[in-house]
């Protein structure tokens, strides 16, 4: 009984990092951003999980909304998501076309996208830009 107490301190200071580590087993936040990277310069909108593109379950409204939380509702939204590991860790990325500017020779786009870290119980979110500059030659 009288090495009970250290045993248990020590599992304590040891479980956040465990917890932690359980992200390594989740699939890699840098592919599903290299997919929805890859998304938004091609201007292909739509829905990504676990490895393939998946239907919209509902049909999207023809509109630009000017904030990335808004942004995967519309006909211009983007959504990436991964899962895996052992305690349910997940990435979401979601967003999409938030501004266009039209000129004659020229569009200006600018993207938004929201990741959200999803390690159960606990949630992180964090919002990016993004503004991608293309002529209408391309």
């Amino acid at each position: 009984m009288k090495g009970t107490l250290p045993k248990v301190v020590e599992f304590l200071l040891v479980l956040p990092a465990v917890l932690d580590g359980c992200l390594a087993l989740a699939q890699s936040r840098e592919r599903l951003d290299q997919i929805w990277d890859g998304w938004m310069l091609a201007g292909h909108y739509g829905y990504w999980e676990d490895g393939r593109e998946r239907p919209w379950s509902i049909a999207r409204e023809n509109k630009i909304v000017s904030y990335p939380v808004g942004a995967h509702t519309t006909a211009y939204g983007i959504v990436v998501k991964g899962s895996g590991g052992l305690v349910g860790t997940d990435w979401i990325l979601t967003g999409g076309l938030i501004g266009r500017i039209q000129t004659p020779g020229a569009a200006i786009e600018l993207f938004g996208k929201e990741i959200v870290r999803v390690h159960l119980p606990f949630t992180q979110r964090k919002s990016e830009g993004t503004i991608v500059m293309g002529s209408s030659s391309w």
